[in-house]
């Protein structure tokens, strides 16, 4: 970005941009400039790769982050704001601190510099959330004045209103994005789920619904409930905030967890499933190539429901479920690569309404459904991949009923068996239609 004179930027974020000399982000030729409330991140140039100033230039309530250098220049007033290199020296009452990017400052972040104009750094800008993680360095240390006219952040939210019950002026977020309230929860034990937080994002209704499935998972997993919460989760694709974590998103207590909302439905019978997709991905990286991605996406446990999801892009196993746990009306495809149970793997468990399909376990057994003391229900099982045993379903002391299994297969030329189902331990096979999987036996 190049700025004469009189110019201001706000609310934006100015990210993966590359000059040959100066200002990979922004180069400031002459005076009366402001930048306020702007995040400048991952811009490289041989000098300042964020801001590269030749006149006066003023910063305020901003972020600079692994930019090649957050700054370079003649002369600038900057305050309320963080560095991530010590490109500019505080004078110690400018509020101007060097941050530390290891400790998680936001939601999800690009974490490859100068790949704006590959397929992968397009993926990496479209996946990131530069919202704030609650408590982390940026949240409440910006400075009101600075900011009292930019009533909405970068994405629409309010700025202000965490700090509504507050004494004095209301206290801003460092940075293009505010952070969201804290989760509260109602009486009906509802949590209200959308891509992007809106309102105060504390999660009490489709209007301040937050943004953060895992966060309402963890939440909830310490708290007791007599009757377990629902999370109601609007249509739109929701990633991992890490590939280091085993589970992208992990329901250790009761949960009842239902997707396929426009987003402003009050039952849940209002859903319209084959209009509205809720998905849970665990692409990262390279998109479409399932090795850099989250090793599993979805994890249930105790007596939970999952209901209403597309389930795809797991390195390993889109779905793993235990503990007298049910999975309804879901889609599971696209998952694994080498592994075995890349579709779904069940204990003591319940599946209905759903369809496993293209899942791919190409060095090992069990592509679609691994099911262990388990019920499966008017399911379809298609397309499935495996190199040695059950390309569709193995299933131990488990029943499947009105069930279709198809176009599945096992590929390994000398030990390949049950391209469609391999059925031991009294398992129990009603009214299905199993047809056109291949297999050696």
């Amino acid at each position: 970005m190049y700025c004469d004179a009189n110019n201001i930027i706000q609310n934006s974020i100015i990210t993966n941009n590359t000059a040959v000399t100066d200002g990979g982000g922004v180069y400031v030729l002459s005076t009366q400039n402001k930048i306020i409330n702007v995040t400048v991140s991952l811009n490289t140039a041989v000098s300042g790769g964020g801001i590269s100033a030749a006149q006066q230039v003023i910063v305020g309530n901003s972020l600079l982050l692994n930019n090649s250098q957050d700054i370079d220049a003649q002369s600038i007033i900057i305050s309320y704001s963080y560095l991530s290199d010590n490109s500019y020296v505080s004078n110690g009452t400018d509020s101007v601190w060097v941050v530390d990017p290891a400790k998680g400052l936001c939601v999800k972040m690009p974490d490859t510099v100068g790949y704006a104009v590959t397929p992968q750094g397009l993926e990496n800008i479209r996946k990131a959330n530069w919202e704030p993680v609650s408590g982390s360095q940026l949240c409440d240390k910006g400075n009101f004045v600075l900011a009292q006219y930019l009533i909405r952040d970068c994405m629409g939210n309010n700025r202000f209103n965490r700090n509504s019950q507050k004494q004095g002026p209301p206290i801003v977020d460092i940075g293009a994005v505010e952070a969201k309230s804290s989760l509260l929860i109602q009486a009906n034990n509802i949590i209200y789920v959308k891509p992007r937080w809106t309102g105060t994002g504390d999660g009490t209704s489709w209007e301040n619904a937050t943004s953060n499935i895992q966060q309402v998972l963890q939440m909830l997993s310490s708290m007791y409930f007599s009757t377990p919460p629902q999370i109601w989760v609007q249509q739109g694709i929701y990633y991992p905030s890490s590939v280091s974590l085993p589970f992208g998103f992990q329901i250790k207590s009761k949960v009842h967890m239902y997707g396929g909302f426009k987003g402003t439905e009050t039952q849940i019978d209002e859903r319209n499933l084959a209009v509205y997709n809720s998905q849970l991905s665990g692409e990262f990286g390279v998109f479409g190539d399932n090795n850099d991605n989250i090793e599993t996406v979805l994890y249930v446990s105790n007596e939970s429901i999952v209901d209403g999801f597309s389930i795809t892009g797991a390195k390993h196993t889109g779905l793993q479920v235990f503990n007298f746990s049910t999975i309804k009306n879901c889609e599971i495809l696209y998952n694994g690569v080498e592994e075995e149970s890349a579709g779904i793997k069940m204990y003591d468990s319940y599946m209905e309404n759903c369809k496993v399909h293209h899942n791919v376990s190409a060095k090992s057994s069990y592509a679609g459904i691994y099911a262990y003391s388990s019920s499966i229900k008017n399911s379809y099982i298609f397309d499935n991949t495996a190199l040695f045993y059950a390309g569709g379903i193995y299933a131990f002391n488990s029943t499947i009923d009105n069930c279709f299994v198809y176009n599945n297969s096992v590929t390994n030329e000398m030990f390949a068996y049950a391209g469609g189902i391999y059925a031991t331990g009294n398992t129990i096979i009603t009214s299905s239609s199993i047809y056109n999987n291949v297999s050696e036996v």
